[in-house]
């Protein structure tokens, strides 16, 4: 209602798909040596769905849906404003088709901004998203649930960890708007 006014929170949000396919990042080799990583190539996954201020480091998280679609972004979302039902809150992510439907738009005390296209690299989260896939790199794992299992310990550190958030996603770009508008 107009007569209360929410104190406003600002987060960026995307989703991230893990699986049992080996996510293959760079390693260390003795000089002369060849790189010989493991590889695995299965294909179960899953998803993640992120929303973080990097003004504060504050985050929400959500692990292990089948698929990333209108239905889970609204149950994500719906979870959101669960844990945010004292603020006004801007969630802030790209142009996916599932981020559109109109039912996401409608929600009491939360608005949603896109991104501009092809603008993933605006997006704090992706850097997060990064560092979780380290969690992962050039390891073969057993089964989803193990994957799942190491995301979820490692988003439970960045939780615990406010200032180390603040400190991967309150880039400059994001603090000068912020300090022009406040």
């Amino acid at each position: 209602t107009l007569d209360t006014i929410l104190p406003v929170k600002v987060f960026f949000a995307d989703e991230m798909r893990f699986g049992l396919m080996t996510n293959e990042k760079r390693s260390w080799n003795k000089k002369g040596e060849r790189t010989r990583l493991p590889n695995q190539m299965q294909y179960a996954n899953r998803y993640i769905y992120s929303a973080i201020s990097p003004i504060d480091g504050d985050s929400f998280h959500i692990i292990g849906f089948s698929d990333a679609n209108s239905e889970t972004t609204n149950v994500f979302l719906n979870e959101f404003q669960k844990n945010y039902p004292d603020t006004q809150n801007i969630i802030i992510w790209d142009n996916a088709p599932f981020h559109k439907s109109k039912i996401l738009h409608e929600k009491e005390n939360l608005t949603i901004l896109p991104l501009p296209s092809y603008g993933q690299e605006l997006n704090p989260v992706e850097r997060f998203f990064g560092e979780l896939r380290k969690a992962t790199a050039n390891k073969i794992h057993k089964d989803i649930n193990e994957i799942e299992q190491l995301l979820e310990n490692e988003v439970i550190n960045w939780i615990k960890d406010k200032e180390r958030m603040k400190k991967l996603t309150y880039w400059n770009y994001i603090k000068e708007q912020i300090e022009n508008k406040y």
